[in-house]
């Protein structure tokens, strides 16, 4: 029988979802970025075709009943003498609406597997070997709202799994700017900026009507010491039926611990 302690599991990746941005050219840039301030004096401004992209992206992902997807990420790590090391980071991912979900995260701070199989979420952290499993709602995006509230743990790319990207991407934006065309990883792209209170964001989708595909994402922390910046990049998408139940079967190895998950309120005690 597994030897149980109680203790807390952290998916540590919580905010390090960013990724490395290769080299680009951009058209139309200063004109945009001039309308977008000009605007923003007079409230908040959001140009209609970042609007429309973003939409467009989220509306495509949404509707697939099932996607897979790698993401190459890096992220900052501020000292406290303000200096910044950056991490770096992969992922691998599969959804199968609507209740099916697994993640596979691999980086310079260490590896998680999860699950997730209409019943329950099952987290493994290979590093420590130790794993923990608790009840989760019927559907993707309640288990992942009710994992962040009850567990505080958050599944990198939760938006995109959940079908909030559109409404999450577009959330107190003080404006939005179409920058141009440039290329992420040799793939045409639509490259979108926005500014928020707190992070201003940049964003690249596949310049292809019938094929808007998320291909990367630059956040800068603005609110936090030494405005660390998250970054990361999407390669081979798959969308549609892929017929691999398997991703989602719970594969603990033997020797693993199992723990538990200690909910929030009981840390508040």
């Amino acid at each position: 029988m597994k030897n149980k302690k109680k203790k807390k599991l952290l998916f540590a990746v919580i905010g390090a979802m960013l990724f490395s941005f290769p080299l680009f050219y951009i058209t139309g840039t200063s004109c945009s970025l001039a309308l977008a301030e000009d605007k923003v004096e007079k409230g908040p401004f959001i140009d209609p075709q970042v609007e429309r992209l973003m939409k467009q992206m989220h509306q495509y992902i949404k509707e697939a009943k099932e996607i897979k997807f790698h993401a190459e990420i890096e992220f900052d790590d501020v000292l406290p003498v303000g200096a910044k090391i950056q991490h770096l980071a992969s992922m691998e991912a599969s959804l199968k609406r609507p209740d099916r979900m697994y993640v596979n995260y691999d980086g310079d701070l260490g590896g998680k597997e999860f699950w997730y199989d209409g019943k329950s979420i099952t987290l493994h952290d290979a590093d420590h070997n130790v794993y923990a499993s608790f009840p989760a709602a019927a559907t993707i995006k309640e288990a992942l709202n009710r994992a962040s509230d009850q567990y505080d743990l958050t599944v990198p790319m939760a938006d995109l799994f959940s079908g909030e990207a559109y409404s999450e991407l577009m959330k107190n934006i003080e404006y939005g700017v179409y920058v141009g065309l440039s290329e992420v990883d040799g793939i045409l792209c639509h490259h979108l900026f926005s500014v928020r209170p707190f992070t201003d964001w940049q964003v690249w989708i596949e310049a292809d009507d019938n094929n808007p595909l998320l291909r990367k994402v630059v956040i800068n922390y603005k609110d936090e010491e030494g405005y660390p910046q998250y970054s990361a990049r999407f390669t081979n998408w798959i969308l549609g039926a892929i017929n691999s139940d398997n991703d989602y079967i719970v594969a603990i190895p033997d020797s693993a611990d199992e723990i538990e998950f200690i909910v929030l309120k009981e840390l508040r005690k």
